[in-house]
């Protein structure tokens, strides 16, 4: 790809992808990366008792992307990369649009019209949870549980149950190796 708002959207698509399609603005507000992404998500914290947060355990194929971003932030600055690159989670939004159109523009130019169709980045997370349900044939509760959602009808019994986080990183992983196995390629043809 040429030109930097493409590599840039292309990059944090992969990022949301590798990390059960972790939204942009939550991107957007995270500051620091260690060896887990862990961070409450703004879409739904106002919903739950622990605030929507999650932890995901950084994987080797998406330890490059946090390091190209996130292995840049100096330890005395507090503030997300992404907001040193963006005013607003807003304009970030704006800037993947446009940079995913130019992804598309560019792929189709190489391999043809419609090789590539219209992309956008909730793309990512529609393809992981998709593909852990109908490929990996992951139940849909775990599928909610590795997309933070709010789930009503559990809210009692997971007052009980202590978090553990290690089930979405299993998922996670099943959805990486899929996702770079043979089967994944024929799927594409």
């Amino acid at each position: 790809l040429t030109g930097i708002r493409a590599n840039r959207a292309r990059d944090l698509f992969v990022i949301s992808l590798l990390s059960l399609g972790t939204n942009a603005k939550d991107l957007y507000l995270l500051e620091n990366v260690g060896k887990r992404i862990e961070y409450k998500r703004s879409k739904t914290k106002g919903k739950r008792a622990d605030e929507a947060f999650i932890s995901i355990a950084v994987q080797p194929e998406l330890k490059p992307y946090i390091n190209k971003y996130w292995g840049k932030v100096s330890t005395k600055v507090s503030t997300s990369p992404l907001a040193q690159m963006y005013a607003s989670p807003e304009q970030l939004n704006r800037a993947i649009l446009e940079g995913l159109k130019q992804v598309v523009r560019q792929v189709n130019k190489l391999h043809g019209n419609g090789f590539l169709w219209n992309i956008d980045y909730y793309d990512a997370r529609r393809s992981v949870a998709s593909i852990m349900r109908n490929k990996l044939y992951i139940s849909k509760g775990d599928v909610a549980q590795c997309l933070n959602h709010v789930d009503t009808a559990n809210r009692t019994t997971d007052i009980y149950i202590e978090q553990d986080f290690s089930l979405i990183d299993r998922c996670n992983r099943m959805f990486i190796d899929w996702l770079f196995s043979e089967s994944a390629s024929d799927d594409q043809h």
